[in-house]
């Protein structure tokens, strides 16, 4: 992680959280099953957007191929809906004690094989 821990009083540190250019599928993995919350954009007439819930499910790595130095391996992150409304459209920013608020491109998507009645999203990065 490129964050730097600060420190409130002496000795006391305070928790570092990971920003968007650490991110990698393995750091993922632990969050399997977990519940992530993210702070939906405002809508055009200026009021902020609802809090909701998506279950992170999979951790997806394409298969494996050759790629310039200096460059994360891809990945996509597979999500169920938790909240009772949808996501908007747009950028959602997360909002959890372990990752600097940043906003993701987080997109609906149909997942074959899995249940129908579940709204599932998916965030890429590469």
């Amino acid at each position: 992680m490129s964050a730097v821990a600060q420190y409130s009083k002496p000795h006391v540190v305070q928790s570092m959280k990971f920003e968007m250019q650490d991110y990698t599928a393995e750091m993922f993995s632990c969050y399997l099953g977990q519940v992530l919350e993210f702070d939906q954009p405002m809508d055009t007439r200026g009021i902020n957007g609802n809090r909701v819930q998506l279950e992170l499910l999979e951790v997806r790595r394409p298969k494996s191929a050759p790629r310039p130095v200096r460059f994360r391996e891809p990945f996509a992150l597979l999500f169920a809906l938790r909240s009772a409304a949808p996501l908007a459209r747009g950028l959602q920013r997360i909002s959890h004690a372990d990752f600097e608020p940043v906003d993701w491109f987080v997109a609906r998507v149909w997942v074959p094989g899995r249940d129908p009645n579940v709204a599932y999203y998916e965030a890429v990065f590469g």
